[in-house]
């Protein structure tokens, strides 16, 4: 059986873990991003982020692991999209 201060413990390194990935991909090229599975990251965070914020008493530290993670997988989205084109036409708008 595990106590409640082990899946404590247990939930919080998972979710770092998550972080560390993604960190760790930021040095891959950028044609192997997931577009589908980083924008479901950041959707996934943000919910988390709302919850931690709600839940009385509010979870500090699973609001600040989730802001980080949001916050990494938001760049890889921007990397993501850079590489397929998507900004690229805003661009060449602005020149005009």
């Amino acid at each position: 059986m595990v106590r409640d201060d082990q899946r404590v413990s247990l939930v919080f390194c998972c979710n770092n873990m998550m972080l560390f990935q993604a960190l760790v991909d930021t040095q891959k090229p950028p044609e192997m991003i997931s577009g589908n599975m980083t924008a479901v990251m950041c959707v996934y965070s943000g919910l988390f982020m709302r919850f931690a914020w709600m839940v009385q008493p509010r979870n500090y530290l699973l609001l600040a692991c989730h802001v980080s993670n949001e916050s990494v997988q938001l760049y890889q989205l921007s990397r993501w999209a850079r590489a397929q084109r998507f900004l690229e036409k805003k661009e060449a708008e602005e020149q005009k």
